[in-house]
């Protein structure tokens, strides 16, 4: 019994070592073409968040906008997609970049907020102009 509790543990361990390895292939043109569509295509949703983005930055109000609510990982996984978008089908090439850069933008705006909240704004300029980047 022992024996065979062992080959199922080993056994799970090594497909789950496989499943970790698996290259993760670039996404097809139409795919592309898809994801920048439902994640960009909507000005209003765009106006909408960079308006509450600068009511929260100006007086503290909680941006609850949709591209708001995706998690920091989630909007990283976006731009790496629209990284892989660019060389995949570079005739959509400033689609692509238009996307990422919101995408990227919503990044740089949780960073601002984590420093603001965390007073780190004082540090961050002390060691910027020591040289450490």
């Amino acid at each position: 019994m022992k024996k065979s509790a062992y080959i199922v543990v080993v056994f799970f361990f090594a497909v789950f070592a496989l499943a970790a390895g698996m290259q993760q292939h670039a996404p097809m043109a139409a795919q592309c073409q898809a994801d920048a569509a439902l994640w960009y295509g909507d000005s209003e949703r765009r106006i909408e968040y960079i308006n509450a983005e600068a009511a929260h930055m100006k007086y503290g109000t909680p941006n609850k906008t949709e591209p708001n609510k995706l998690s920091f990982d989630e909007v990283q996984a976006r731009i790496d997609e629209m990284k892989d978008c660019m060389d995949v089908d570079p005739k959509s090439l400033l689609r692509y970049s238009e996307t990422l850069n919101f995408y990227a933008g919503i990044e740089r705006n949780r960073v601002f907020s984590f420093m603001t909240r965390h007073d780190l704004w004082s540090q961050f300029h002390s060691e910027d102009a020591q040289g450490k980047r």
